[in-house]
């Protein structure tokens, strides 16, 4: 019975799959929805589901909250090896951009995870810059950035909608960056999930990176990548001694 099910459930993926194919759907084309495809198919809506769900987990399909399942754009890849600058990626894949500063204070007592990212003792001051950064129009980036405010003390953060944070560096005296990047699974909470326009708690993938000049760190940043629209990749060398 088990296999007979899996076998069922493998004939609605491939079918589908062949549906997509046959009516020359194209990225952004929407497919019939669940009760239309159990009418189609002469399945369950259990088993349309699953099926369904494996496609959206294999980046062919993706559901749209109120407006049903889509067939999926390709993902844009980043090469987290070279990735610096939100801009810079822009044009890499040819895409427009623009920044929007949705907050920009002056935080006397910083987290503490903010405080060791930056070597700085707990009650220094810093720069909270939050970022709302859009690719074509469409929401592709929120980022969360701390800098350390002793160094930037006349900083205006709103020149960060159209600058990038390397150029304002810069003009500080910081020329020569080195970082570390992080990449962490989490679940949206609503103020990205809201600038997504997805359910709280769907998975995106987190992208923390500490800068510093020489050994002094200057940023602080977490930049959250809506899911299913990006795929990181990184190089890797092997030496054999």
């Amino acid at each position: 019975m088990f296999e007979d099910r899996k076998a069922l459930y493998i004939s609605v993926i491939e079918t589908i799959n062949s549906y997509i194919k046959n009516h020359n759907l194209k990225p952004g084309d929407q497919i019939p929805s669940e009760p239309e495809l159990v009418r189609l198919l002469h399945v369950s809506r259990a088993t349309v589901r699953m099926a369904m769900q494996e496609l959206v987990n294999a980046g062919v399909l993706e559901k749209v909250q109120g407006k049903g399942t889509f067939v999926k754009p390709p993902s844009t890849t980043i090469d987290i090896n070279e990735f610096l600058s939100f801009s810079t990626l822009a044009k890499k894949i040819g895409s427009k951009h623009h920044s929007v500063v949705s907050r920009f204070e002056k935080l006397d007592n910083p987290p503490k995870d903010v405080c060791d990212e930056l070597s700085i003792y707990p009650g220094e001051s810093v720069w909270f810059i939050q970022r709302q950064r859009y690719l074509d129009n469409e929401p592709a980036l929120f980022e969360e950035t701390y800098i350390p405010y002793k160094f930037f003390k006349n900083l205006d953060g709103y020149r960060l909608e159209k600058e990038s944070i390397y150029d304002v560096f810069e003009d500080y005296g910081f020329h020569y960056l080195t970082g570390k990047e992080r990449i962490v699974p989490i679940a949206l909470n609503e103020d990205v999930a809201k600038f997504f326009k997805v359910p709280v708690g769907d998975p995106a993938i987190i992208l923390i990176k500490t800068m510093k000049n020489y050994n002094q760190a200057v940023e602080y940043t977490k930049g959250t990548f809506k899911n299913g629209k990006y795929e990181l990749s990184a190089s890797i060398v092997k030496i054999n001694i």
